[in-house]
Formats: C-alpha cells, structure tokens, sequence
C-alpha cells in the first residue's frame, strides 16, 4: 500500500474520533459537545468542533460542524445509523477545497464514496461489510461493546473502513500502560498489517465511568490551510452539556454555508 494511502488511513481515524459522542438512551435529553484541535508542534489552536445529537426518521444521527477560530464553519459532517452503530453511513464535505467522503444506503446496497476536491469526479464503489466492521464514529459503538476485552493480550481487531482507498483496513485497539491518571483510561489504535509500522499510532484518552472520549492524539482529519495531513491533539474539556438539540438548530447548522478559507 503506497504511504500515501498509510497516512489517509490515519486521517481518517481522526475523523472518527473527532464524532465519538455517545448517543442518549430514548427519552433522555439529546446532548451537544464541543471540542478544540492544537496543533502537536505548537500546540496552537487551529479549529473547534460542534457535534449535535438527533434523530431522522427515528435513526440516531450525529451533526458535526467544524469551525476556524473565529468560528466560521468550514465543514461539515452528518452520521446516521441506517444499519447498524457500528457501520453508519455519512457524509463529510469540506467547504474549503471541496473533499468529499462517505458511505450511502440504497435499496439494494451500499456505497463508499471520496472526492479529492470540488475540480476531480467522484471515485464509488459497492461496500461488502465484513465481519467486525467499522465505519467512521462507529469505532465508538465497537469500543463500548468490547471494553472488557481492550484489557486482554493483543485488544480487539476489527476493519476499518478507508474511504480514499475504497476498502477496509484491518486495525488493533488495545488499553496501554501510559502515566496513570485517575479516572482515565489510556487506549492505543494502531494499523495491524505489515506495514503498519510505518503508519504512527493514534492514542485516546476515555474517562472510565461513562468511556466518553477526552482527548485524542494524532493524525487529525482536517487538512491545513495546503491540503496536507497535521498532527493535532482534540480535547474535550469538562462533561458533556445536557442540551436539546431543537428542530430549527439542526436545520439552522445543517444549511449554514461553508467558507472556502479560515482567517490566519
């Protein structure tokens, strides 16, 4: 596999983990949760985002909107679990270059699709769900339903949708022994092939008593102002907001237009 394609790999899981907010039980108050990503080398901020917890036609659905400092949008990601939590289908765009990605649910199948930019056609292909899927935030359907097994010798496996690369990659998830901190749990993903070693690993930080994500640590989703890969740390600072997400808030971030560059 080119490097290329090692380094989208892991663009991608920051782009996952960027979504990980756990749905509400039916009935209980739908939550909002905001996050900020610093770059590694420096640790400046470089963008917020926005996720919002709904519902389409009684599905879950998760509404991420990305921000630049000054809080323009300029992306936007929508997740809903049409087949399952751990395999939803989505779409994110970014309204800076025109990238495009995403799985669609037809009558009869399912789709993967990626866009480089707005200038380049569309690449498609009909999806085969292996066993032990993940698609996109449903990395967090999988963690929460093996957490007693990220303990065991080796974690858990699974295969990872790659949307750029029109397939599925194999990836381990395991709990790892960094400094202690109290009432955080410390998990490493990392590629589980044999070039894996040449990819960088992804570190996550989960509170334990509700295993909601606090902080992510590597190859971030979002490209720089020059199309290229960064380093970043997201943090979610204190619990999460119990906020009604309301018909005209949804439809308010859903419409809103993407800007095509964030100010320095």
């Amino acid at each position: 596999m080119p490097y290329s394609h090692i380094q989208r790999a892991h663009l991608t899981f920051g782009g996952l983990l960027l979504a990980l907010v756990s749905l509400p039980a039916s009935g209980q108050t739908a939550t909002t949760n905001e996050g900020t990503a610093y770059r590694l080398e420096d640790g400046t901020a470089i963008y917020r985002e926005t996720h919002m917890l709904y519902e389409i036609g009684g599905k879950p659905a998760r509404l991420v909107l990305y921000r630049c400092m000054d809080g323009s949008a300029f992306a936007r990601k929508i997740v809903v679990e049409r087949t399952g939590a751990a395999t939803p289908d989505f779409d994110f765009i970014d309204g800076r270059t025109g990238y495009r990605e995403g799985v669609r649910t037809s009558a009869d199948d399912r789709d993967v699709y990626w866009q480089k930019s707005s200038s380049t056609a569309e690449k498609r292909k009909t999806l085969e769900i292996p066993a032990n899927a993940i698609i996109d935030s449903g990395f967090d359907a999988m963690v929460r339903a093996q957490w007693p097994l990220l303990s065991t010798e080796g974690g858990i496996s699974a295969k990872f949708l790659l949307p750029s690369a029109l397939r599925f990659l194999k990836v381990s998830i395991e709990r790892v022994k960094l400094k202690p901190v109290v009432g955080v749990t410390h998990l490493r993903m990392k590629l589980n092939t044999w070039y894996g070693f040449a990819a960088p690993d992804t570190d996550l930080d989960y509170r334990s008593s509700d295993r909601r994500l606090l902080r992510f640590k590597g190859i971030g989703s979002i490209h720089d102002a020059r199309g290229r890969n960064q380093a970043v740390r997201i943090e979610f600072p204190g619990g999460l907001q119990g906020q009604r997400a309301s018909a005209g808030d949804i439809e308010t971030v859903r419409s809103l237009p993407l800007i095509g560059q964030c100010g320095t």
